[in-house]
């Protein structure tokens, strides 16, 4: 699976969620992200020397996301492969 496919499919599971909680200015958009940044920091703070993403899409809001923050730690930190197919 790849990484957008992943953030997407987390997407949903918070939507189906719905509000577990009691909060009186729940924040469902706010509530969303959070559920889907706690599940994406699982899959890229477990390497230990090298951390592989496969991305597809590069108009995703998500591959977008990794590229900026990919051009902020420059080329000697992140290394972008073209996959052929």
């Amino acid at each position: 699976m790849n990484f957008e496919d992943f953030y997407d499919s987390k997407i949903r599971a918070a939507a189906e969620l719905g509000n577990t909680t009691n909060e009186l200015f729940y924040d469902a958009e706010q509530a969303q992200r959070e559920f889907v940044a706690r599940w994406l920091m699982i899959a890229v703070t477990r390497p230990i020397s090298s951390l592989y993403i496969h991305v597809e899409a590069s108009d995703h809001p998500l591959t977008k996301i990794l590229r900026s923050v990919a051009d902020e730690c420059g080329p000697e930190i992140v290394t972008w492969f073209p996959i052929k197919g």
